[in-house]
């Protein structure tokens, strides 16, 4: 995987984020910082993303009142959002901290077209989806708790996982 298939499948699987509202992420509802952000109006705890806003059909709007939530930024994903906060362009608050080439949104279905049935494909798993990486971090957490985070940091930094994980258990489990 690529930019932006592999942070929106990391994010999907390390958050209870769905993939409208990863699409529809500003850096205004990211907080890098050890501090309380007041840059908008609802104050996002310290190293937190602050779900507010959903990209659906191509429209950015609000979350229904029961998605509005702040979840954790998970230690292994830092790194990640860290480094995409440092683009020389698409970084103001209220630009997505997704974006394509032109600065616009990500938008979940063309990837999904272009990348994630490629992808499928190659596996021979033509119903790949996002839908399979969060069923999947949803069994792996069940079954391996926090091992399931240090295997997943151990195979992202390209070393050999210490755990009871392998990367072939991890695609295995993912896979339904």
């Amino acid at each position: 995987m690529r930019y932006p298939e592999k942070e929106i499948t990391l994010i999907a699987m390390l958050t209870n984020i769905n993939v409208a509202e990863i699409c529809g992420l500003q850096w205004k509802h990211v907080n890098l910082t050890g501090i309380w952000s007041n840059i908008t109006d609802d104050a996002i705890p310290p190293i937190a993303i602050a779900v507010r806003k959903r990209l659906y059909r191509g429209e950015l709007d609000d979350v229904k009142t029961t998605r509005v939530r702040n979840f954790p930024i998970p230690e292994i994903l830092l790194p990640i959002l860290i480094k995409l906060s440092g683009r020389e362009k698409w970084i103001a608050p209220d630009d997505f901290v997704l974006v394509s080439r032109t600065g616009t949104p990500v938008n979940a279905i063309n990837i999904t077209a272009g990348r994630l049935r490629t992808i499928g494909n190659e596996l021979q798993v033509p119903w790949f989806s996002w839908q399979v990486f969060r069923r999947g971090q949803f069994a792996l957490e069940a079954e391996l708790g926090a091992q399931f985070y240090f295997d997943l940091a151990s195979i992202l930094r390209s070393e050999s996982p210490q755990g009871t994980l392998t990367q072939g258990q991890l695609t295995a489990s993912i896979l339904p």
